[in-house]
């Protein structure tokens, strides 16, 4: 068996320019809005760092059968002014939204979540990833130097890496940097075409 990454375009999900003068932190996400990607555990995390830090806003990005559900959560919870539901936007729209998030989380519950390509795709854009210690996630973020990894389910944990990166804006610009070298190095287009390449080559050469 060979399992050949997911490559990204790193020249569409480019680095985002940091604005100095920004002073609200925003948290994101990417996902569709379904009971495996724990988008409800963010939300519950992100009631917890609000209660400390006032000056930060949540955007999620994405639709599914939890819609309006999670809107429900997020106005029990007293956070309807501080997060926004974006809804589906395009793939071409989703650059975009990443250069709005300071940090990016992946909330994931289930072991289904093979390869994290949202992950990936914010890495690349030099964004730190908090993501669910669970599935392929790990191979995608590498815990302490390209994002943090949190144990799936656990709100408290959550809370507490966001709060640690938003009081840490030093830690923050090292993880993206590190974070975009890293795709760099592992997944671009160019080098899992290569591998493909490679993978069939080897095929036609053993079957002649």
């Amino acid at each position: 068996v060979c399992h050949i990454p997911f490559g990204i375009d790193i020249d569409v999900f480019s680095k985002k320019i940091n604005n100095n003068q920004k002073k609200r932190i925003c948290i994101g996400t990417v996902k569709a809005l379904e009971e495996k990607y724990g988008i409800n555990y963010l939300i519950e995390a992100f009631s917890k760092v609000k209660l400390q830090e006032m000056d930060t806003e949540l955007i999620i990005i994405g639709t599914g059968s939890l819609f309006d559900k999670l809107i429900e959560l997020a106005e029990n919870l007293g956070l309807k002014n501080s997060i926004t539901f974006i809804g589906r936007v395009s793939n071409n729209d989703v650059v975009k939204y990443l250069h709005k998030i300071d940090i990016f989380v992946v909330p994931s519950i289930s072991e289904s979540e093979t390869f994290g390509v949202a992950a990936v795709e914010a890495s690349s854009c030099g964004i730190p990833v908090i993501a669910s210690n669970i599935g392929g996630l790990p191979e995608v973020v590498e815990d302490g130097e390209t994002g943090m990894l949190v144990p799936a389910r656990d709100i408290d944990a959550l809370a507490d890496k966001i709060l640690f990166l938003i009081r840490d804006k030093n830690l923050r610009t090292k993880l993206g940097i590190n974070g975009r070298r890293y795709i760099e190095s592992k997944y671009t287009l160019d080098k899992c075409g290569k591998m493909i390449e490679a993978v069939y080559s080897k095929i036609m050469q053993t079957s002649i």
